[in-house]
């Protein structure tokens, strides 16, 4: 499984709901092997705070002429299928793409994701500070422009290859489903995101719980997964089993929990 690294910067948090996607970096990796690396700013996000400016030293202008974020991830969604995603402070950054995709009528990331704040709060609990500048200092990792998308991404990599002493990627698939858990993927905003996406369009929603089980909801039919192929998907509900056929379900969208 694809190990896709993440970062982005913005115009302000995820609670100010005129804060949007200035900059996204991702690297994704297959094994020890960088597979995809994509840098942008984004465009059309409207005008950065000085404030915000004097801490990533993206400005208004730095944006002009940039496509806007439906338009980069139409380039890089094809190296996000089946990727795990990684990010330090998962829920913001996830949750500030997935925000400027639905205002911009594009579908929500569903991705599983591995939170590298969270791993460091559980395996790390000596810490005093779980901030990526001061990560980087505890594990003697180079930090090459901090607060950039792409600078943030190779530091977040590196603390974590220093963390487990190999790369994220190497490690078995059932690992890495364990460490999503950990505050990476439930829990989150990204994936309310999604379900409110995905309801408001009354598109059914299948919810990947665990290998091979899932969850389908869509209106009143809601009912564990048994089975699922090209042709119907097969649930349990209520203690008994039905089949929907694909063709009434062909919009199912997943999301890992």
């Amino acid at each position: 499984m694809n190990i896709a690294y993440l970062d982005v910067e913005t115009s302000g948090l995820l609670r100010d709901p005129e804060a949007r996607v200035v900059e996204w970096g991702l690297s994704v990796w297959q094994g020890d092997v960088e597979v995809f690396r994509g840098e942008s700013m984004v465009g059309g996000q409207g005008a950065i705070p000085e404030e915000v400016s004097r801490i990533n030293g993206i400005t208004t202008e730095m944006t002009i002429g940039y496509p806007p974020l439906k338009a980069l991830y139409g380039k890089w969604k094809n190296h996000l299928i089946n990727a795990i995603v990684v990010a330090h402070n998962l829920s913001f950054d996830l949750g500030m793409i997935n925000r400027d995709l639905i205002r911009q009528g594009e579908i929500p990331l569903g991705n599983p994701g591995i939170d590298s704040l969270a791993l460091f709060r559980r395996m790390k609990p000596e810490l005093s500070s779980y901030k990526l500048t001061e990560l980087v200092r505890t594990m003697g990792v180079v930090h090459d422009n901090p607060h950039r998308a792409m600078g943030d991404v190779d530091a977040m990599r590196g603390i974590l290859t220093k963390l487990f002493e190999k790369s994220l990627s190497s490690h078995d698939e059932g690992v890495l489903r364990m460490w999503c858990g950990w505050g990476g993927t439930s829990a989150h905003r990204y994936q309310k995101d999604l379900l409110s996406w995905a309801q408001q369009r009354d598109l059914p929603v299948l919810i990947e719980r665990s290998f091979p089980g899932g969850f389908l909801s869509w209106g009143s039919i809601e009912g564990k997964v048994i089975s699922l192929n090209g042709e119907s998907v097969c649930i349990e509900q209520g203690g008994e089993e039905s089949s929907l056929s694909m063709q009434d379900v062909m919009a199912v969208k997943l999301v890992s929990i």
